[in-house]
């Protein structure tokens, strides 16, 4: 469960929201991205949702301070899902899978070319991607359409980062037993 490291920024984000106005919980989550990211060292030039976690935080936390009441700030929890899902979309477009970056540093060398260790990761990655689409879609209604909807929005947060995770953690052995 390394891919969860990458991930902390986002859950910080989330947690600090919940509880603080939107700048601190941007500058939070850039913190924190620039932290994991320095722990990962040179493995992070390869990771393309570490590197597109920093740099999205990082421009957020300068909306987030020019225009501290910009709607936008209505919507931070379905535009950080909705760019976790573009990145997860465009590494499969790239065909570098997000989850292959942490995949290999749980796998041997020797099943890194086979064909099966990516066509599980791609299947890994765009179930992440969609689920990622999906919540921000949620978040997005929630936020248009409930007067206030805190609530309705941490429920699809969790539930965009969960359902990906038990599958992460279980398609793989699935797969295995069907080849």
């Amino acid at each position: 469960m390394t891919y969860l490291r990458t991930f902390i920024p986002w859950i910080v984000l989330a947690v600090v929201s919940a509880f603080a106005d939107w700048r601190a919980a941007m500058a939070a989550a850039l913190v924190a991205s620039v932290l994991v990211l320095s722990e990962q060292g040179r493995a992070a030039r390869s990771d393309l949702l570490g590197l597109a976690t920093l740099g999205y935080f990082a421009v957020m936390t300068v909306v987030a301070l020019i225009l501290p009441h910009a709607g936008l700030r209505h919507y931070t929890a379905a535009l950080s899902l909705a760019v976790l899902g573009a990145v997860a979309w465009v590494s499969l477009a790239l065909r570098r899978p997000f989850t292959l970056h942490f995949a290999r540093q749980q796998t041997s060398r020797e099943l890194w070319d086979q064909p099966a260790f990516y066509r599980i990761n791609a299947v890994i990655t765009a179930v992440w991607a969609a689920c990622f689409v999906l919540s921000a879609a949620a978040c997005t209604a929630a936020v248009a359409l409930i007067s206030k909807p805190s609530t309705v929005v941490v429920v699809c947060e969790v539930i965009g980062f969960a359902v990906p995770a038990i599958f992460t953690s279980r398609y793989p052995t699935y797969a295995a037993g069907r080849s």
